[in-house]
């Protein structure tokens, strides 16, 4: 495990801490250059897109600025050797440059280019020769195919302007504006003006790949530039059939480009966090693409033979362009748009093919859509609520028995139910303004989620719920988690355990966890097995030294784990009892042959963390619970391991147990984010005093005011709507928000994309 280095120079510090009745020492060690987040590794079409439209538009109006294949000229027919200045674009100025470039490999279906001035200084010969092996003979999915064939086989031909069946690959540094520090870069992109007869085109099929700061010469930076690839000769290929495609659907496909030539699909929790937005809308934001991809992937799941190529090949955009390649898809199918999106949200639940093929993915692992309520009590008053148009809302029922619940919904509406149980599953859908009886809940079916689902392309909807039942429970999460700002390698041979303790406010039972991970560029990897448990005891006693283990062990592969998200690990809570005041613990390790890649998500730093997460480890001075702490703050700020554990403790009939007071202060991470246009934060004050919740811009500047005011202990929420104190909109990009009271400061970062 290589631990968090925060200092200057090479020492190592322990302190040893009574906490109790319990001793825990705590370790830092400083190894030179503090550990900080790698830069985002982003698309060159994520800032292209207007530029896209633009010229699909002008060339549109303008058809004698389109450029034909030019049978009469011969191909450019480069040797490794040849020489040649290209225009390439500067993303900081949106201008165009020539760079002198030399061709560095030739293969079947690329010539590879490099930046003179990066030959040997930031390329070699061997990181060109990796580039052309991946475009031309194989992949992560396919041992004898390039991306050059898979994405022609998925996607369709690509263009062909400059009488040459080589795609031009020219590897330099992208103008970006990156500096150190800087949280993301433009790895590589298709420019659509090297398509047209313009000032500045290159007149040739042509893609763009960095190199600096990604570095070709690692196995992350080498997997960020073959999958940035696909994704971008996906567009080249689109391009030369419908430049004008809507950017939901575009983007999708280049999403799914990655998937389908072997690298898993980016984080989903964007998208499955928050289901109630139109799916075709398009702000340019992550969770954009995380829907984009989700739906295509879809497509790609049920109509694996061929779709995707005659959906890029349909001139016709959007829904228009998805029906006409469903209306010509072998074999046929009868099923079209207003068929697919309610089965697409079945599944994006349920996902289970064996209950209905249409309701599940072949992809694996994805995350399951989240319920935008919970209920544990069945009793719930009328709930007023609304969906935008083609979106939905998930209502989670998981206590109780005797549920009857009545949804009334506008007529643009319709609600289906998820019945789930240990040996049953089945999709029912539901009468509006019809009690729903469901006598087996509890028994049969433990779980039931409705789906209120807009079929609108136009209209939003509204509706209002109410249910009925018998006894049922509460729940009550207790987190600690931040910013993600750092990872801790899991494990590193030393056999270590990581653990987390927790004060519950509630007598119940340990329902869940739900743990952070970051599967690296490559994903999760390894075929080690991560084995969870719980503890009633001291630290000293867990995971391997005698102790009181109150639940089994939990025990889930590594393949099963979706990296960048929470991975939610279901106890059977019978078994898993918690009281009140004393304290327990959840413990983490693994076991088999693991890979290097799997890191465990660790916050930014809380003011006490010597009761909070500490990892079990050989040490300097021998076996033992440790803690990461900052000696920059005087050792007062720690790391954390971004666990929750979820405590369900019972509601006899019909009583509604009322809002436990925090025994903590916490501030939680807000919801969406990335965000548009506005965001949601949560916090939890323990007693009584005054509460300010600010807004600060990059350089430190007071942006708004959320709250300053005198609260009562509780759970707080508040909205932020992107709008500064005198009511404009603040423009993209990082902002912090804190909140402070007389004995807490914490502060997290967001991200607003206009």
């Amino acid at each position: 495990m290589r631990h968090i280095a925060l200092g200057i120079c090479s020492a190592v510090f322990v302190l040893q801490l009574c906490l109790g009745q319990e001793t825990v020492r705590t370790e830092i060690e400083l190894q030179g250059q503090p550990l900080v987040s790698e830069p985002e590794a982003v698309t060159g079409c994520r800032y292209l897109w207007d530029e896209y439209k633009r010229l699909a538009k002008y060339a549109q109006a303008h058809p004698e600025v389109l450029l034909t294949r030019k049978a009469a000229e011969p191909a450019w027919n480069f040797e490794v050797g040849s020489q040649y200045s290209w225009w390439a674009r500067n993303f900081t100025t949106s201008s165009y440059y020539q760079t002198a470039s030399t061709c560095r490999a030739k293969g079947s279906n690329c010539y590879v280019f490099v930046e003179d001035s990066l030959w040997n200084v930031r390329v070699t010969q061997a990181q060109v020769d990796s580039i052309q092996v991946y475009f031309d003979s194989r992949t992560p999915a396919f041992t004898t195919k390039g991306i050059y064939q898979v994405d022609v086989e998925t996607f369709g031909d690509p263009p062909n302007i400059d009488n040459d069946q080589k795609i031009i690959i020219l590897i330099l540094n992208i103008l970006d504006g990156f500096t150190s520090g800087s949280p993301s870069f433009v790895a590589g992109y298709f420019d659509p003006r090297n398509e047209l007869a313009l000032s500045n085109s290159n007149q040739a099929e042509i893609y763009y790949l960095d190199a600096n700061p990604l570095n070709l010469g690692t196995a992350g930076g080498l997997t960020n530039a073959i999958r940035t690839t696909a994704h971008e000769f996906q567009h080249m290929i689109h391009w030369r059939y419908d430049g004008n495609e809507i950017s939901f659907v575009n983007e999708g496909l280049s999403e799914v480009a990655e998937v389908v030539v072997g690298y898993p699909i980016r984080t989903q929790t964007e998208y499955v966090n928050n289901t109630d937005v139109y799916l075709l809308g398009w702000n340019n934001s992550l969770a954009d693409y995380a829907r984009a991809a989700r739906w295509v992937l879809y497509l790609w799941n049920q109509f694996p033979n061929g779709l995707l190529k005659l959906l890029v090949a349909n001139p016709l955009q959007g829904i228009l362009g998805i029906e006409g390649a469903l209306a010509q898809y072998t074999p046929a199918t009868s099923r079209r748009f207003g068929d697919l999106f309610p089965d697409w949200l079945v599944a994006n639940h349920l996902n289970d093919r064996a209950v209905n093929e249409r309701f599940g993915y072949t992809y694996s692992p994805l995350e399951k859509a989240f319920a935008v309520r919970t209920h544990l009590d069945p009793n719930v008053p009328p709930t007023p609520d609304g969906v935008q148009r083609l979106a939905a809302d998930y209502v989670k029922y998981g206590a109780g028995s005797n549920l009857s619940v009545t949804f009334s919904t506008s007529s643009n509406l319709e609600v289906k139910a998820i019945e789930i149980g240990t040996a049953n599953k089945r999709v029912l859908d539901v009468t509006p303004n019809t009690p729903f009886n469901e006598p087996l809940f509890g028994s049969t079916y433990y779980e039931i989620v409705f789906i209120i689902i807009n079929n609108s392309q136009t209209s939003d909807g509204n509706y209002i719920y109410t249910s009925t039942g018998s006894g049922g429970a509460q729940s009550t999460t207790l987190s600690y988690e931040g910013s993600a700002a750092f990872f801790t390698r899991l494990p590193s041979g030393e056999g270590e355990k990581y653990a987390v303790r927790f004060s519950p406010p509630v007598t119940g039972q340990l329902s869940a966890v739900r743990i952070a991970f970051n599967g690296g560029p490559n994903g999760v990897k390894g075929s080690g097995t991560l084995n969870i448990r719980a503890h009633k005891n001291a630290l000293g006693s867990i995971g391997g030294i005698p102790g009181v283990q109150v639940g089994s062990t939990v025990s889930v592969p590594f393949s099963s784990l979706i990296p960048g998200a929470y991975n939610e690990i279901s106890f059977n809570s019978a078994n898993v009892s918690i009281t009140s005041g004393e304290d327990f613990h959840v413990s983490v390790d693994v076991t088999g042959s693991v890979g290097d890649t799997l890191q465990l998500l660790v916050d930014d730093g809380l003011s006490q963390p010597t009761d909070r997460s500490s990892t079990y480890r050989q040490g300097v001075m021998g076996p033992g619970w440790y803690n990461f702490i900052d000696p920059n703050s005087g050792f007062t700020r720690g790391y954390n391991l971004l666990l929750r554990a979820t405590l369900l403790y019972t509601v006899t009939g019909v009583e509604r147990l009322e809002t436990v007071i925090p025994t903590s202060y916490s501030l939680s991470q807000n919801f969406p984010n990335p965000f548009n246009p506005s965001t949601k934060i949560e916090y939890q004050v323990p007693v009584s005093e005054q509460v300010v919740l600010k807004i600060y811009d990059m350089l430190g500047r007071e942006v708004r005011t959320l709250v300053d005011e005198l609260q009562q202990p509780g759970t707080y929420r508040t909205e932020w709507d992107g709008r500064d104190n005198s009511g404009r909109e603040v423009v993209s990009g990082v902002y912090f928000y804190q909140l402070k009271t007389r004995g807490y400061l914490k502060t997290n970062k967001m991200m607003l994309v206009r």
